[in-house]
């Protein structure tokens, strides 16, 4: 058995002992989750300009709105399981690039069957990057930075849907360089991706 000085191996996965990738873990996770929240309030912000935009009826505005949230709780069990069976890591990093090519699709969409489409994508992307996060639910940094991302939200639904691609896309980067290796199980203690 092989080990890191900062990382520990047993038979459930690695446990990282350092401070410096715990909070490189959570700060990757809390900028995700962040995009991810912000997708959720911010397209509510901007009923008016998508009515306008889409020459869209009530019940469609509401639709572009709550089919990513309504996707996203349907597949956070579901992909949490996946994360647990094959690793959290690899859950999160195909849901990045999925949330982020779903919110570029849906910040460039000129239907509203374009757009429903993206955001139904841009949910199974959330429910993977949620999955994930919910790991680090407990931890006290995480409950601060989830509650500072819940205020923020972004100011048309252009810029909400180029602002997950953004994150996603520096997430992605920032989880690919700096994460190390995990599994599903954590002794603990510990942190896992």
């Amino acid at each position: 058995m092989d080990t890191i000085p900062s990382i520990q191996m047993t038979a459930a996965g690695p446990i990282i002992h350092d401070p410096r990738q715990r909070r490189t873990i959570l700060v990757g996770v809390c900028l995700a989750l962040m995009a991810v929240i912000a997708s959720v309030s911010g397209l509510n912000v901007a009923q008016p300009q998508l009515a306008l935009a889409f020459a869209a009826s009530q019940s469609d505005v509401l639709w572009m709105i709550n089919i990513y949230t309504i996707t996203m709780a349907a597949l956070l069990l579901p992909l949490g399981a996946v994360g647990d069976r094959w690793g959290r890591k690899p859950v999160l990093i195909t849901g990045l690039p999925v949330f982020g090519a779903a919110s570029a699709a849906a910040g460039l969409a000129t239907t509203i069957a374009v757009m429903l489409a993206a955001r139904f994508l841009s949910g199974i992307g959330a429910a993977m990057i949620s999955a994930r996060a919910i790991a680090n639910e407990g931890h006290p940094y995480s409950k601060a930075l989830f509650r500072s991302a819940q205020e923020s939200f972004v100011h048309g639904w252009q810029q909400a849907m180029w602002a997950g691609v953004i994150v996603m896309s520096i997430v992605l980067v920032y989880v690919l360089v700096r994460g190390p290796e995990g599994t599903s199980s954590q002794s603990p203690g510990g942190s896992s991706w």
